[in-house]
């Protein structure tokens, strides 16, 4: 082997080790970038089916919040005003309590749920669409049903 051959070797093997750990570094900072951040969705049959598997916990809530309001004839203001007594009431304070879901009522006639999900969008619930959506930033809504 030549002396050229032999540094050509080394500098191949050494361009080989900076391309692999190039590579890592890029991937840790994906992994990172969705571990901080969160997993940006889509609207696909696969997306969809993730969205409602973190939606199921919670799908109980519209129902308490509903008997809520034909309890008092309003939706309750924050979850303060829940009547645990009535059906489902207890768990939805618990999942509104206790949870990265937010209850908020801005007037007696709707309500809307809210679960931030990554760093753009989420998934909510409205009285007035009365489903569950996925949205993210200015894109538009989707149902995940």
């Amino acid at each position: 082997m030549t002396r050229k051959t032999k540094i050509l070797g080394i500098s191949a093997g050494c361009l080989g080790l900076g391309g692999l750990a190039a590579a890592a570094v890029i991937g840790i900072g994906i992994f990172v970038f969705f571990f901080v951040f969160g997993t940006p969705y889509s609207n696909t049959p696969r997306d969809r089916a993730k969205l409602r598997a973190i939606r199921d916990p919670y799908a109980s809530v519209p129902a308490a919040i509903e008997a809520q309001k034909k309890a008092s004839g309003r939706y309750p203001k924050d979850v303060a005003d829940f009547d645990a007594s009535l059906p489902g009431g207890a768990d939805a304070v618990r999942l509104l309590s206790n949870s990265k879901l937010h209850y908020s009522s801005g007037e007696p006639t709707a309500y809307t749920i809210y679960m931030k999900l990554n760093w753009d969008g989420g998934l909510s619930y409205s009285s007035n669409g009365q489903r569950w959506v996925y949205g993210a930033n200015d894109d538009p809504e989707w149902p995940i049903d």
